[in-house]
């Protein structure tokens, strides 16, 4: 993604390269009180771009929802060092997308904010779909050699599973191969 025009801290305008993702904008102010009027939108720019718009009731929890669905994709893309398609085409790889995705969930729980059964469920046909290309974009700035947001994300989770007394290998794991590639970045 290039960026073009911004408007009030918001990216107003840019150019996508070679991506088909889904992009979703969870815009809503903390401290402000919030009604959900039933609104689910969807504007199709054309047949790849196509953009959902949700208002919700509880924003801390729509955050937490997209926080360990992120947390999951990205270690598992920085573990494996590749897409959700190729991961599935190992003997265990089913199975570690799902325990990475367990791992976030119960997390996310333990601290009051169970994620939500529909983004869970959006995340289950994800890392069951054959052949997909999904990444995070944490996976493609490994990739180039970049600094990325690991010890932000994924830190961040870890930090707060081990206050919570879970254990969380699968984090670890990312965590710990993302320390050796920014000290390697940054070197």
């Amino acid at each position: 993604f290039t960026p073009g025009e911004s408007s009030n801290g918001f990216v107003t305008s840019g150019t996508l390269s070679n991506v088909m993702g889904v992009v979703r904008n969870d815009f809503e102010q903390r401290d402000a009180t919030l009604k959900n009027f039933g609104v689910n939108v969807e504007y199709a720019l054309n047949e790849s771009m196509k953009f959902d718009i949700d208002l919700q009731d509880d924003i801390q929890q729509t955050m937490w929802d997209k926080f360990a669905m992120l947390c999951a994709m990205s270690s598992v893309n920085t573990i494996a060092r590749a897409t959700v398609g190729e991961i599935l085409d190992t003997p265990s790889g089913h199975e570690f997308l799902t325990a990475a995705l367990e791992e976030c969930r119960d997390t996310a729980a333990a601290l009051g904010h169970t994620v939500s059964d529909k983004t869970i469920a959006t995340y289950e046909k994800m890392f069951s779909t054959q052949g997909s290309k999904f990444a995070s974009s944490m996976l493609r700035d490994v990739q180039a050699g970049n600094r990325t947001e690991g010890d932000h994300i994924i830190g961040d989770m870890v930090d707060r599973a081990q206050t919570a007394g879970l254990h969380t290998p699968i984090l670890l794991a990312a965590r710990a191969g993302l320390a050796v590639h920014e000290s390697r970045v940054t070197a």
